[in-house]
């Protein structure tokens, strides 16, 4: 599926506030981070931001009817959220196929890539962050040779966009005194979700066509 650059979304205060607390310090908590993360896919291109799973996190599985994110309460609260955002942007119902959480601190950003999937959604979890330490999210052209969207760091932010668009985790400040996380949902178009057949039959998605 193809997806304009400006099909993206951006929401402050996304979660209530006790919720947004209590994801965050579930992510500070977690000892399950890992580093040197292959965030290359062919694992050529070692990145030393840290990684750890949430849920499904493999490339090409299939969706499942089913998400709750056993263990993971919380996330999957957010979950349900973002899925209800998604349905109001863009009209019909999406699937997630990989959850998982992204970190970084000064002197560790990530590589510019492209996502598998149909829209990639962002999740900004780190509390008290300043907007003077950057790290935000930057979507590029085809070309990558121009930036064509930078989504600031702000806690409690969501920024989702098309999976296909060129982009990356900007650095931090050395000024930064804390950790950069996020949470990451792949995912995909729920062909079985009613809303679909009718954003089919308005021309609204296609195999040639763009949402």
């Amino acid at each position: 599926m193809k997806l304009k650059f400006d099909n993206i979304l951006v929401v402050d205060n996304f979660l209530e506030e006790e919720l947004a607390n209590t994801v965050s310090q579930e992510l500070l908590e977690n000892k399950t981070w890992s580093c040197n993360w292959g965030g290359h896919p062919d694992k050529t291109n070692k990145q030393w931001h840290w990684h750890r799973s949430i849920w499904n996190d493999k490339k090409g599985m299939p969706e499942l009817q089913e998400c709750e994110m056993i263990g993971h309460p919380n996330i999957s609260l957010l979950w349900k959220d973002v899925s209800r955002a998604l349905l109001y942007r863009f009209g019909f119902a999406f699937l997630p196929v990989r959850a998982y959480a992204n970190a970084h601190t000064y002197g560790v950003d990530g590589a510019m890539h492209r996502d598998d999937g149909d829209i990639t959604v962002i999740y900004y979890s780190s509390p008290n962050w300043k907007i003077e330490w950057e790290g935000g999210t930057a979507l590029y052209n085809e070309a990558a040779d121009d930036c064509i969207k930078y989504c600031s760091y702000k806690f409690n932010r969501l920024f989702a966009f098309p999976a296909g668009t060129r982009h990356k985790p900007m650095p931090v400040t050395k000024e930064c005194t804390e950790i950069r996380t996020v949470i990451v949902f792949k995912t995909i178009v729920d062909v079985n979700h009613e809303t679909y057949a009718k954003a089919y039959y308005e021309g609204r998605i296609g195999n040639e066509q763009i949402l």
